[in-house]
């Protein structure tokens, strides 16, 4: 399994934040919409890996302006389904919302968490926390409630 992702998995430079580039042919194939054990028709496949290996922290903060208003979240792995078309991007989707936060763009990236509703790190500089509870975004402990605040799906072009 190491050896595929050493094989296929390049480091890149973005505005000075290092971010994973999955080269689209080493991009999983989609699922079937439809279901089933297939992968997902040629042409779908094609479009996923077209936009996957065009995403920037831009065009993910433009799709999170427009999508996920004050009071809502979305999470890590519906961002990394977004632009990769699969749920383990986290770590690149991180790294891209960085780079939008270092950029002044903090109160639409605190919106996005972890799949078990964690914000990150509660010292962080830019206060997500802290902004989402202002918004009314319900919180079971240190954690926003996915229950009552379900994330925001993102469209899947």
């Amino acid at each position: 399994m190491f050896g595929w992702f050493r094989r296929n998995i390049r480091k890149v430079e973005v505005l000075g934040v290092g971010v994973e580039f999955h080269p689209p042919e080493a991009v999983p194939t989609a699922p079937n919409p439809a279901g089933g054990d297939k992968a997902a028709p040629a042409a779908e496949r094609l479009a996923v890996q077209q936009r996957s290996a065009k995403v920037n922290w831009e065009q993910l903060v433009a799709v999170l302006q427009e999508r996920v208003g004050p009071g809502q979240v979305t999470t890590y792995k519906e961002c990394s389904e977004w632009a990769f078309g699969h749920p383990d991007g986290g770590n690149s989707v991180r790294a891209m919302l960085e780079a939008a936060a270092k950029r002044g763009h903090h109160v639409v990236t605190n919106r996005v968490v972890f799949t078990d509703g964690s914000c990150g790190a509660a010292d962080s500089a830019y206060g997500p926390s802290a902004q989402l509870r202002a918004e009314g975004v319900p919180f079971s402990g240190l954690a926003v409630d996915l229950g009552r605040c379900p994330a925001v799906k993102l469209p899947r072009e």
